[in-house]
């Protein structure tokens, strides 16, 4: 796990004549993934510059434990991604965490080993916050975002978000399922092949059956609004 060997993936995709607009960065540590994204501010739209990810798997961490050999590993990609970032003249940079630092217990390890990596502070961010980022994000990438109400379902390594809101309001309601595509892989998916019973779904099912439907309980006590249009982000 820790001593895994750094395997990226890059996307450069140059903005040719748009120089001129203010670069900034965001290194995302998630649950499969440490992920870099270099941009430019438009108007309304960041245009990309420079993507690259990371492959680092804090998921895989064992009771709650990041240790020490994985924090060093991470706080090297994240030192190496935030160097990149500076190279490309990216005026701010932020430094984000979800779930899998979120319910670390040895979290502030990694915020002090970053920080003391690239100079940049990490942001461990809460389920309100990621869920709010993730709808952003989502309504964004639109090129023309519907009015009326939107939905956005965000599934990541170790926690599913779900999120009701409009363009220009904003997040109206939101709730953060624990549990995502990492955590569901190794808790109901634990051999390779799987089992029979593995390869039916019914264990996914059934967990997602009984979160999902508390989420709705949650969502019907709300006042009634019309049913949103749907946006996926994974």
């Amino acid at each position: 796990m820790a001593g895994a060997a750094e395997s990226t993936a890059r996307n450069h995709d140059k903005i040719a004549g748009a120089t001129s607009l203010a670069r900034c960065a965001c290194i995302d540590i998630g649950s499969n993934t440490t992920r870099l994204l270099v941009a430019e501010a438009g108007a309304s739209r960041l245009h990309e510059v420079v993507s690259e990810r990371a492959f680092t798997r804090l998921s895989e961490c064992v009771n709650g434990e990041l240790g020490p050999e994985l924090i060093a590993e991470v706080a090297s990609i994240v030192a190496r991604q935030a160097r990149q970032a500076r190279e490309l003249d990216a005026v701010s940079l932020r430094i984000v965490a979800t779930a899998a630092v979120r319910q670390a217990t040895d979290r502030h390890a990694l915020a002090a080993a970053i920080d003391a990596g690239c100079g940049t502070p990490l942001e461990i961010l809460d389920a309100e916050e990621e869920a709010r980022l993730a709808f952003r994000g989502a309504i964004g990438a639109l090129a023309a975002p519907p009015d009326g109400p939107l939905g956005v379902v965000d599934v990541g390594g170790g926690s599913t978000e779900l999120v009701v809101g409009t363009a220009d309001g904003g997040v109206t309601w939101s709730v953060s399922l624990p549990f995502g595509s990492a955590t569901l892989t190794r808790t109901e998916l634990p051999s390779d092949p799987p089992t029979a019973y593995a390869a039916t779904g019914r264990g996914v099912r059934g967990r997602r059956q009984r979160h999902v439907a508390a989420a709705a309980d949650g969502r019907r006590a709300g006042p009634r609004r019309a049913h949103p249009r749907a946006a996926g982000a994974g």
